[in-house]
């Protein structure tokens, strides 16, 4: 069984090694490979602002770029993450100093899986605006739980309404 590391930020979670990223109930969200390595800095700097030239730096190392291209990438996050349950941007721009992500992130680690087709993956991401804010199947941050599809937890949670 082998760990790897995920990051989760609000109703999100980004697998850097297969460079994916998954919404709450665990649907990949297609992006360009240059637009997940834009959102890994971002989520890396936890908050920090992060330069427009580090960014560009990160993602087109020895390449010369312009700057548009950084932008393209921005504007494409925006679009697919939406917005916060608070109604603000994943990504928050600062005039003249760079970009930063508004959310907090939690490192998560996870056990590789042989996936079968009846088995879900509940991400222990903390609860957000749409849960019912009682324990659920995605309340406990210590573990991920690997659930069968209309089961419950074993450890007596319930799932929430987005997971049932």
């Amino acid at each position: 069984m082998l760990n790897r590391r995920l990051y989760g930020f609000g109703a999100f979670v980004l697998d850097p090694e297969q460079a994916i990223l998954r919404d709450h109930d665990g649907q990949m969200i297609a992006l360009p490979p240059k637009v997940v390595a834009t959102l890994l800095v971002l989520v890396e700097r936890r908050g920090e602002v992060v330069s427009k030239q580090v960014l560009m730096d990160a993602v087109w190392p020895e390449s010369f770029v312009e700057e548009g291209n950084l932008t393209q990438n921005i504007f494409l996050l925006r679009r697919e993450l939406g917005k916060t349950s608070d109604g603000e941007d994943y990504i928050q721009t600062l005039s003249k100093r760079g970009y930063r992500l508004t959310v907090p992130v939690v490192d998560l680690q996870r056990p590789e899986f042989t996936h079968e087709a009846s088995r879900v993956q509940a991400w222990n991401l903390p609860l957000d605006q749409g849960h019912s804010g009682n324990r659920c199947c995605c309340s406990n941050p210590s573990r991920p739980m690997d659930l069968e599809i209309g089961s419950r937890p074993a450890d007596g949670g319930r799932l929430c309404s987005d997971h049932s």
